[in-house]
């Protein structure tokens, strides 16, 4: 977060003036330099350093030594206002915008006479920027499906909804269960296929990504938490309609899904001190006994209170709690389990669109086909007429 400067902020890092203050202070003609991005991380050494904006908005981002290391404890602050520096600080200067101009005191010596410019220690690793999303669709594949692979220029992300698969990149095989994730760099070689007995669906979205370091994401396997894949969700959901910015938010819902994955893997995906092992492993327990209730009564008018009894708990602590863990409603993970059961069937072809509607306990044929168009896009008899 930018921090305001004021004396009291700025305290741990040196001093802040007024113009009148700073301009008394020189008693030689300063060193002006424009930055167009962010500037190497430099270092005061024994010295007292004086910096003041010149023009265009500016960034100041600061630590001290024993930080530096980790880098993860900088302040930023907007630098409206001249400042002196104490000895041994780390500093580095970054524009708002395209760039930025900033003044050294004293000046009359070279930079590299005041300062120790080293590489920086903090991770820029993750820098991301999604300019496109070229494709995002949802797959559907029958039993022992081959794709024999493809490259291309751009990312592609591979997401298992239900089934499993097996994924061939430069000769590593990675098996794919439900809910996993992969990626596929610009230009990775890959072949996607499941086992004979095996049907797979998954959604596979294709986008240009700039990432500093693409080993982050690359030739491995990622499980994700249903509140992740239901941004991929919306993803896919927006990419069926043709409405205003669905381009942008498509990107916005991709980025913030690349964010809460960068943040598991870098360890920050808990705002709050764990719960104890205990309460974990009962609380892990409780959510696989209702989502076993859910599929072994997947033909029956399964209900929030049918569970919340099942598992002898309170109907506002269960939802709470589902919804915690899972990121989802109780509710919400029924229909989608019962949904994904209908397409199912469906696709066995074995069943009439009634007879799916009853066997799953639904109470009318039309509200069956309306939950199943608002979810999919799609209605129940549209969907059966494309598999033909």
């Amino acid at each position: 977060m930018i921090k305001n400067l004021n004396p009291l902020t700025f305290s741990e890092y040196g001093s802040v003036y007024t113009s009148a203050e700073y301009a008394c202070l020189k008693k030689e003609t300063p060193k002006t330099i424009t930055f167009t991005e962010a500037s190497p991380l430099f270092y005061t050494g024994e010295y007292q350093l004086y910096l003041d904006v010149v023009e265009y908005p500016t960034l100041l981002e600061i630590m001290y030594e024993q930080d530096c290391l980790s880098a993860q404890n900088y302040d930023i602050y907007l630098l409206d206002k001249p400042v002196s520096l104490n000895s041994k600080v780390y500093f580095r200067i970054v524009p708002m915008h395209t760039k930025c101009t900033v003044e050294f005191y004293p000046g009359h010596l070279s930079l590299n006479q005041y300062f120790y410019s080293i590489s920086s220690q903090k991770d820029r690793h993750y820098v991301l920027n999604i300019p496109k999303i070229y494709v995002a669709f949802y797959q559907e594949k029958e039993k022992g499906f081959y794709f024999k692979g493809e490259h291309h220029p751009c990312w592609e992300l591979t997401y298992v909804d239900t089934g499993e698969m097996f994924s061939v990149v430069e000769k590593q095989k990675f098996l794919l269960r439900q809910g996993d994730l992969a990626f596929y760099g610009p230009n990775q070689h890959h072949i996607q296929y499941a086992a004979k007995n095996s049907s797979v669906n998954f959604f596979s979205i294709a986008f240009d990504m700039e990432l500093k370091k693409p080993s982050l994401l690359q030739n491995q396997v990622f499980h994700i938490s249903h509140a992740h894949a239901a941004l991929l969700n919306r993803i896919i959901s927006e990419s069926t309609v043709s409405q205003l910015y669905s381009e942008e938010l498509m990107i916005c819902y991709l980025k913030e899904f690349l964010i809460l994955l960068f943040r598991t893997l870098h360890g920050q995906s808990q705002t709050k001190p764990p719960d104890s092992h205990l309460k974990q492993n009962l609380e892990k327990n409780i959510i696989c006994e209702v989502c076993n209730y859910v599929e072994e009564n997947i033909f029956s008018p399964v209900t929030v209170s049918d569970i919340a009894h099942h598992v002898n708990l309170s109907m506002p602590y269960l939802s709470a709690l589902f919804h915690k863990k899972e990121g989802i409603r109780l509710i919400e993970y029924i229909n989608n389990k019962k949904l994904e059961k209908s397409k199912e069937m469906i696709r066995s072809g074995q069943y009439t669109i009634t007879q799916i509607s009853e066997m799953l306990g639904y109470s009318s044929i039309h509200y069956f086909s309306r939950l199943f168009k608002s979810t999919y896009s799609i209605s129940p008899s549209e969907y059966a007429k494309a598999l033909r």
